[in-house]
């Protein structure tokens, strides 16, 4: 699967925000929802849409508040995928 560049770049900048203890299980379980995401609109190629929704998904709700903040400080706009 085909990650936009921006797209992955914002990517690796959440993942490296997470908690070292799980930032493994966190990027195998965000880039793998992100994937099914892209497959779901029929695209081969990851777009911003894709990860941010991932994120929201699959983050854990203790730290969902600093993912928003993080998102936040790297201008990722997450507010239109908020369910």
């Amino acid at each position: 699967m085909d990650w936009d560049e921006k797209t992955y770049e914002n990517f690796k900048k959440l993942i490296n925000q997470a908690p070292v203890f799980s930032r493994k299980t966190a990027e195998r379980l965000v880039s793998q929802k992100a994937e099914g995401n892209a497959k779901a609109r029929g695209s081969n190629r990851i777009e911003g849409e894709d990860m941010i929704k991932a994120f929201l998904s699959e983050t854990p709700g203790p730290f969902k508040r600093r993912m928003f903040a993080d998102m936040e400080k790297f201008g990722i706009d997450y507010i239109k995928y908020q369910k």
